[in-house]
């Protein structure tokens, strides 16, 4: 069986980088096909595509990055089931971004034919100037309770209040702003129920900071100890596209508070964690680097330890 297979390559590949056998699996919901000894493919079913992108089982990006980098594969196709209600704010998503990784990739990542005729289904039209998508503004989130200060939203009110200097340092931001979560869900026309794109009003970068010259975003996707999902990828993939769309003006803030957007002329998205997925490394992020570098976009990852001291570490 290719997923077995493909399990026991990386298992081996893990080892032999660093000495430790891994336990390592694919999601098992996602069905891995070679088409020939360079190409694989990878299906998804309904129950995927409608999933959070957070998700392993919905981290198309993710798992075809990783197999690119840690296998002889280096042709990817994916396809997958279309999604019963096509304004599933979820499978709206994972659509926006099957269009941005095709976008980028065309050169070895492709939609399969059956699965082509699903992307009509998008309710964003790139390239429409009469069109009005809106980015919603946070509401009021209050700091956590102190028993829940080891939550990952206890750990981004700890990083704004009192290490916000080892954060900016590590990722060499010269503070103008460092605030957390900036808002990540999508309206058309106007923010109000039954106009969502995107799910939905709650939806945020965790942390997030502007240079001192105001052309420098930084996004920050915080993860606490113990949460070393693969999907990471996919979700900095995802915020990093909608930071992009707004700085080119697809997308609108709702709020004049956000009008520095237009200002950007650099992205530079973060994982940080103590830990990553043993599979998440500067070399599978490297094809997003490489194609995006022209356009002032970089993905990283900054380490941080028990006292939230950080390192980048690449």
């Amino acid at each position: 069986m290719l997923r077995n297979l493909l399990e026991k390559i990386l298992r081996e590949k893990v080892k032999e980088n660093t000495g430790k056998m891994r336990l390592i699996k694919l999601p098992s919901k996602i069905i891995f096909k070679e088409i020939s000894n360079k190409k694989l493919s990878l299906s998804m079913p309904r129950d995927c595509v409608n999933k959070n992108v957070q998700d392993d089982s919905a981290a198309f990006e993710a798992w075809i990055l990783i197999l690119k980098s840690w296998t002889g594969y280096n042709l990817f196709e994916l396809n997958w089931d279309s999604c019963r209600d096509n304004k599933d704010l979820h499978y709206q998503r994972f659509l926006y971004r099957v269009y941005h990784f095709n976008k980028l990739f065309k050169r070895w990542f492709s939609i399969g034919q059956e699965s082509i005729k699903n992307m009509k289904a998008l309710r964003i039209e790139f390239n429409s100037k009469n069109n009005l998508y809106i980015l919603n503004v946070p509401g009021n989130r209050k700091d956590t309770h102190p028993e829940r200060e080891n939550s990952e939203a206890g750990l981004e009110c700890k990083f704004i209040k009192t290490e916000r200097r080892s954060l900016a340092d590590a990722a060499n931001l010269n503070i103008k702003t460092i605030q957390r979560q900036l808002p990540v869900g999508l309206f058309f026309n106007s923010v109000g129920e039954g106009n969502e794109i995107f799910s939905g009003r709650k939806s945020a970068i965790d942390i997030w900071g502007i240079g001192e010259d105001g052309k420098t975003l930084n996004i920050f996707e915080l993860k606490k100890e113990g949460n070393i999902k693969a999907g990471v990828i996919s979700e900095l993939f995802f915020y990093s596209m909608i930071m992009e769309d707004a700085r080119n003006r697809l997308f609108k803030f709702n709020d004049e508070e956000y009008g520095w957007i237009g200002g950007i002329k650099r992205i530079h998205s973060y994982i940080l964690a103590p830990k990553l997925h043993p599979l998440v490394t500067k070399e599978v992020l490297k094809p997003l680097n490489i194609v995006l570098r022209r356009k002032g976009l970089y993905f990283g990852y900054i380490q941080f330890d028990k006292n939230l001291l950080c390192e980048k570490k690449w």
